[in-house]
C-alpha cells in the first residue's frame, strides 16, 4: 500500500467515525428523524404546546404532543366521527396507514388507521389526517402529509 492511500484510508476511516459518533450523539439527545421538527403547516406551532407538569413529547411514542382543543373544528368533528364508528365521507377513513415514513413506532400492519381531516382552504381531502393506532390506544395528528405528527392528547 502506498503512502498516498494510506493517507486518503486514514481520512476515510476518521471521517466514519467522527460520523457514527454524530449519530450516536443525536440518538441519545433524543431525536427521532422527522420527530424534531415542529413542521411547517398551519397548525405546527402547536404540535409542541407546554402543558402544566407534563413534558412537551409524549415518553410512551416520542412524538409531541397536541391538545384536542387545539385541534381546529375539523379535526375535532372526525374524532367524534371515530368515536362514533363512521360514517366517514371518505371511502379511505377507516384503512391502514403503513407507517411507511417510520416516524410513529413500529407496529405490525394494521395497527394504524388514518381518517382525512378536510379544511375549508382545501379543494380536494388536503394533507391534514389523524392516525389511530391501534383500537384507540393512540391518536395523532399530522398536518403536512405525514412530514411531521403529534400525539393528540385525550
Amino acid at each position: 500500500m502506498t503512502r498516498r492511500s494510506k493517507s486518503i484510508l486514514t481520512v476515510a476511516v476518521g471521517g466514519i467515525v467522527i460520523l457514527i459518533a454524530l449519530v450516536l450523539w443525536v440518538q441519545r439527545q433524543g431525536y427521532v428523524a422527522g420527530a424534531a421538527s415542529t413542521g411547517t403547516g398551519p397548525y405546527a406551532s402547536t404540535s409542541t404546546t407546554q402543558v402544566a407538569g407534563t413534558s412537551a413529547r409524549d415518553p410512551e411514542t416520542n412524538v409531541p404532543w397536541i391538545e384536542v382543543a387545539d385541534l381546529p373544528s375539523q379535526g375535532r368533528a372526525v374524532l367524534a366521527l371515530i368515536d362514533k364508528g363512521g360514517p366517514y365521507p371518505y371511502s379511505q377513513d377507516g384503512g391502514t396507514f403503513t407507517n411507511a415514513e417510520r416516524l410513529l413506532p413500529l407496529k405490525a400492519k394494521g395497527f394504524y388507521t388514518e381518517y382525512t381531516v378536510k379544511l375549508p382552504s382545501s379543494s380536494d381531502r388536503g394533507p391534514v389526517r389523524i392516525i389511530m393506532g391501534g383500537k384507540g390506544q393512540w391518536y395523532f395528528w399530522t398536518d403536512d402529509h405525514y412530514a411531521t405528527f403529534s400525539r393528540i392528547r385525550r
